[in-house]
């Protein structure tokens, strides 16, 4: 398995589990998108992901929360997970289905032939955008996991990758004041260099989540989610 394999296969474990906890939620209701996934952006950081940045709805939410989750989480790469719904044409000549045909065909009930699957986009501060698909059929609460496909080229990601690559490069720019920043409230604080990273992580997490586009913040470290720059439990909503 190569490291680009091993990435997709960290991700899709993530995918799973939150696709798996919607299914057992919302598998029983009418409507089959109403156990979908909410689109996220996972964020990853010396190899780890950080930060799953839940974006809101609407056409530029998804590429809006892109660049915030660029600009601030220190990230070297994103990944960004929704559900999707594919189609295998048995030959060519059926031709490529219109951007969102699917998807408007799953709403209007005509799904023969239609599949549904976890898509996973892959960007890095390095390299060139990948993506893979993770199938699976659902029945009610059961679900049935295929294989991951992987796919050299992200195609139909241009603007997404605009918005990641704009986020990275306006983080190169302010990203020195705001180190010489945190260091000095580390030392004023008198703050461990593990203690420093957690506390700006926190700030992170409440800031990122009072952008318009994002919806919640979810800090993985501490299990922590962070909404309209509040935690859960800050907010009155915790268990």
């Amino acid at each position: 398995m190569t490291m680009n394999d091993t990435l997709f296969a960290q991700q899709a474990e993530i995918g799973r589990r939150l696709k798996a906890e919607a299914v057992r939620k919302f598998g029983k209701t009418r409507d089959p998108e109403d156990a979908d996934i909410m689109g996220y952006c996972s964020c990853v950081r010396n190899g780890r992901p950080t930060f799953l940045v839940y974006h809101g709805p609407g056409p530029f939410a998804m590429r809006e929360c892109v660049f915030w989750s660029a600009l601030t989480t220190q990230c070297s790469e994103i990944f960004v997970v929704s559900d999707a719904r594919y189609k295998v044409l048995e030959s060519l000549d059926e031709g490529l289905p219109a951007p969102g045909g699917l998807q408007d065909d799953w709403e209007a009930g005509r799904r023969d032939g239609i599949h549904e699957c976890l898509s996973i986009y892959r960007f890095p501060f390095i390299g060139e955008p990948t993506s893979a698909q993770y199938p699976y059929v659902r029945e009610g609460t059961k679900l049935t996991w295929g294989k991951i496909m992987y796919f050299p080229n992200a195609e139909q990601s241009g603007a997404i990758w605009d918005a990641a690559r704009t986020g990275w490069a306006k983080r190169r720019e302010i990203e020195p004041g705001l180190i010489d920043r945190a260091n000095a409230i580390g030392r004023a604080m008198k703050l461990t260099e593990a203690e420093q990273r957690n506390h700006q992580d926190w700030g992170i997490g409440r800031y990122l989540s009072r952008q318009k586009s994002v919806f919640m913040v979810d800090y993985m470290p501490d299990e922590v989610f962070f909404i309209d720059g509040e935690t859960l439990d800050e907010k009155g909503l915790g268990n």
